[in-house]
C-alpha cells in the first residue's frame, strides 16, 4: 500500500497504521503486509509500515510510536515493529506486517474475484506430495524488515458476539493527487493535498469495525506539525480537521478522534482536541506529548498527562469526561472504561526505565506487573492479558492477576476478522483494545512455540508443544491450524491431528481452516482440503517486496496469500500473478509493468510488487481485479 499504511493481519492489531515512527510488527501468523510490509520502517498492526522497522509475526505489537519524534513525522513506511515508543507521543503505530509464516491475518473484501486477463492457465499436473521424513526447518520465513514482532494472544468471539470488520482504508496517488480507497467503494479524492509537496501519508488509526479512521498527510521534511493535514475518515468520506496537527487517538467505535495542535517540540507540549458529532473542541492545553493519550471505547472519557517538569521528568495524569480529574503524579493513563469504573495506568519511576502496570477500580489500585511488553484488553475493559516477570497473566474485573501456562512471553492468537486498536503506549509497553467480549476460549502462543487455550474458568490447556508457528485460529474461534516440525496440524478443540507428511516451510489457510495452501522445501505450492491428499498447484519462488531505495525483503509470506475472507488465493509464479480457487483453475491476473515479485493480501486490500528494469513498483487492489499503481 502506500508509504505508511498497515494492514489488519491475523494476529495483528488492525487499526493504527499510521504515522510510523518506531517500528511495528504483525501478528503471529500474519504474512508480511503489503503496506504493512517493510518499507522505510515500522510495521503492523492494523496496518502500516512504520519507520524503524518491523515485522509481523512473533509477538506482534505495532511499532513505534506513531508520531515520530520532533516533527511528529513518521518514518518510512511499514510494518509495525516492536513496541516502540516514539519520542513524540509514544503511540504505537499501525499494524499489520508480515507475520511469521502462516495464515495471513487480515482479510478483506469477501467474495471471489474474477479478474480480467485470464489465460496462461498452468497445467494441473498432480504431483504427489514428496515425503522426505521429518525435517525440522525454521518455520516459515519471518520478514525482518523493521523491528519487533507484533502478534496477539488469546482471541475468540465472545458469547454475545463481537465486532466484525465492515470496511477498510488505504490510498493511492495519481497526478500529484491523493485518493482514499475504501473497501467496497470508489476512490475518494482528498482535497487540499498536493503529493508533490506532501510526500508522506498514512491511516493512523482505524476503528474496530474498520469503517472509521484518522489519517495524516504531511511533508516528511517538516520539523514540526506545521503543514500536517489531519483527516477524519467515515465510511469512505474524508473531513479535514486541521492543516496543522497530528492524529493522537481514536475511540474503538470510531465516533471520537483526538488530535494535537499548537505543538511545541521544545516543551514537548500541545493542545489536545476532540472531534465528535461533526464538531471539534479543546480537551486540554499544554498536554505532555511524551505519554500517549487514551479514549474510552465509546469516546465518553479521555486520559492524558500534563504539568510536565522537564527538569525532574515529572508529570500528572488526568482523566476527563467533560471536566478533568487528577489521577496522580507520574501516573500515565492507558485505558479508561466507558463508565470510568476501570482505569488502567502506568506508574513511572525516574529511577527505572520500566514502568509498572496498575488497574484502578473505584478507589482500589491493584499492581499487575511490569509494563515492558504488550498488553491486551477486551472491548469492555473488564479483562486484561499482560506479562509479569516474563510470563503471561490475566486479570478479570480489576482483580489481582493470575498466571497462565508457559514460561515465556506469549502472543495473542485470534481469528483474522477480529480487530484490535492501539489504546496507548508508554515506557516501552503498548496496550491494545481487541474486538471481543471475553478472553475465555481464546488461544495464545509462547515465545517457545507452545500453544495454549484459555478455558471458561481462565485456566489453560495445551494445544501444541514447543516449536509451533504460523498459528491460525478459525473464524468461529474453536479450532487452530499450525506448523510444527515441518508438518501442518489441526487442533479441533480436543486433539491435534497431523494434516501433512513433512517438508512444509510455509502455510496459509482459509478463514474457517477448511482448506489451506502450503509450500514445501522444494518451493512447490500445494492445495489441501481437510485431510484429503494434497494437490500440486505450481512451482514458486520466495516472494519479494522491493523498495525504491533498493532494499528488498523476501519471505514466503509474499508468495501466496488469501484475499479477505473469501476462498480466493493469489500467488506468484514465473514473475506473474495468479488467482486460484479450490486448488484449481489458476488464471493470470492483472496487467503490471515489469516482473511480479510478490503479493500480499489483507482483510481489505491486496498489494502486488513488481520490478521494471530495477524500478520498484507497487500496486494496490480493493476488489482483486482493479490494481492502482502507487506512484
Amino acid at each position: 500500500m502506500g508509504e505508511n499504511q498497515s494492514a489488519g493481519m491475523n494476529n495483528v492489531p488492525m487499526a493504527n497504521a499510521g504515522v510510523p515512527g518506531g517500528a511495528g510488527v504483525p501478528g503471529g501468523n500474519v504474512a508480511p503486509g503489503g503496506a504493512g510490509a517493510p518499507g522505510g520502517g515500522g510495521v503492523p498492526g492494523s496496518a502500516g509500515v512504520p519507520s524503524g522497522g518491523g515485522v509481523p509475526g512473533g509477538a506482534g505489537v505495532p511499532g513505534g510510536a506513531g508520531i515520530p519524534s520532533s516533527a511528529g513525522t513518521p518514518g518510512g513506511a511499514g510494518v509495525p515493529g516492536g513496541a516502540g515508543v516514539s519520542a513524540w507521543n509514544g503511540a504505537p503505530v499501525g499494524a499489520g506486517a508480515p507475520g511469521g509464516a502462516g495464515v495471513p491475518g487480515g482479510g478483506g473484501v469477501p467474495g471471489a474475484f474474477t479478474a480480467p486477463g485470464a489465460g496462461n492457465v498452468p497445467p494441473e499436473a498432480k504431483k504427489p506430495f514428496p515425503v522426505k521424513g521429518v525435517v525440522i526447518i525454521a518455520c516459515a520465513v519471518v520478514v525482518l524488515a523493521l523491528a519487533a514482532i507484533l502478534a496477539f494472544l488469546f482471541f475468540r468471539r465472545g458469547s454475545s458476539g463481537t465486532v466484525t470488520r465492515k470496511g477498510g482504508y488505504d490510498y493511492y496517488t495519481e497526478n500529484d493527487q491523493l485518493y482514499l480507497l475504501y473497501a467496497g467503494g470508489k476512490p475518494v479524492l482528498l482535497p487540499e493535498v498536493d503529493t508533490s509537496e506532501q510526500s508522506s501519508y498514512s491511516v493512523r488509526f482505524t476503528s474496530l469495525d474498520g469503517t472509521r479512521g484518522v489519517m495524516a498527510v504531511y511533508d516528511s521534511t517538516a520539523s514540526d506539525a506545521e503543514d500536517h493535514f489531519v483527516y477524519y475518515l467515515d465510511k469512505g468520506k474524508a473531513k479535514l480537521l486541521t492543516d496543522e496537527g497530528v492524529p493522537a487517538a481514536l475511540s474503538a467505535d470510531g465516533s471520537v478522534a483526538l488530535y494535537w495542535t499548537e505543538v511545541d517540540d521544545g516543551d514537548e507540549t500541545a493542545t489536545l482536541n476532540m472531534y465528535k458529532g461533526g464538531k471539534s473542541s479543546v480537551v486540554a492545553t499544554e498536554v505532555w506529548t511524551g505519554a500517549s493519550v487514551c479514549v474510552s471505547p465509546n469516546g465518553s472519557r479521555v486520559g492524558y498527562a500534563a504539568d510536565y517538569d522537564d527538569k525532574k521528568g515529572d508529570f500528572v495524569g488526568y482523566t476527563w469526561n467533560g471536566k478533568a480529574t487528577e489521577l496522580g503524579k507520574n501516573l500515565a493513563p492507558l485505558f479508561v472504561s466507558n463508565d470510568g469504573k476501570y482505569v488502567y495506568y502506568a506508574k513511572h519511576s525516574s529511577s527505572s526505565a520500566v514502568a509498572t502496570l496498575y488497574v484502578k477500580k473505584g478507589n482500589d489500585a491493584v499492581k499487575l506487573g511490569d509494563l515492558n511488553n504488550q498488553a491486551y484488553i477486551n472491548a469492555a475493559g473488564t479483562q486484561i492479558l499482560y506479562t509479569d516477570n516474563g510470563r503471561p497473566n490475566i486479570s478479570v474485573k480489576g482483580a489481582k492477576g493470575t498466571k497462565l501456562s508457559g514460561s515465556s512471553y506469549a502472543t495473542l492468537q485470534r481469528p483474522r476478522d477480529i480487530g484490535a486498536l492501539t489504546a496507548s503506549t508508554y515506557a516501552g509497553g503498548t496496550l491494545y483494545i481487541v474486538g471481543m467480549d471475553s478472553f475465555a476460549g481464546t488461544f495464545y502462543r509462547t515465545n517457545d512455540g507452545e500453544v495454549y487455550q484459555i478455558t471458561g474458568k481462565y485456566e489453560t490447556q495445551k494445544v501444541a508443544s514447543g516449536g509451533a508457528s504460523s498459528v491460525a485460529v478459525a473464524k468461529d474461534g474453536k479450532s487452530v491450524l499450525y506448523l510444527r516440525n515441518s508438518n501442518v496440524y489441526l487442533y479441533d478443540g480436543k486433539e491435534s491431528k497431523k494434516m501433512t507428511s513433512g517438508d512444509v516451510v510455509y502455510v496459509t489457510a482459509h478463514a474457517d481452516l477448511s482448506e489451506f495452501y502450503f509450500i514445501n522445501d522444494d518451493d512447490e505450492l500445494y492445495y489441501q482440503k481437510g485431510a484429503k491428499d494434497a494437490v500440486f498447484v505450481a512451482d514458486v519462488e520466495i516472494g519479494a517486496r522491493n523498495t525504491t531505495s533498493g532494499y528488498t525483503t523476501t519471505s514466503y509470506s509474499y508468495t501466496v496469500a488469501y484475499f479477505g475472507m473469501s476462498d480466493t488465493v493469489y500467488y506468484v509464479s514465473d514473475e506473474e500473478l495468479y488467482q486460484i480457487k479450490g486448488g484449481k483453475g489458476a488464471k493470470t491476473v492483472g496487467s503490471f509493468d515489469g516482473d511480479v515479485t510478490g503479493v500480499y493480501g489483507t482483510l481489505y486490500y491486496m498489494d502486488v510488487y513488481a520490478l521494471d528494469r530495477k524500478e520498484a513498483l507497487q500496486y494496490t487492489s480493493i476488489d482483486g481485479s482493479t490494481f492502482y499503481l502507487d506512484e
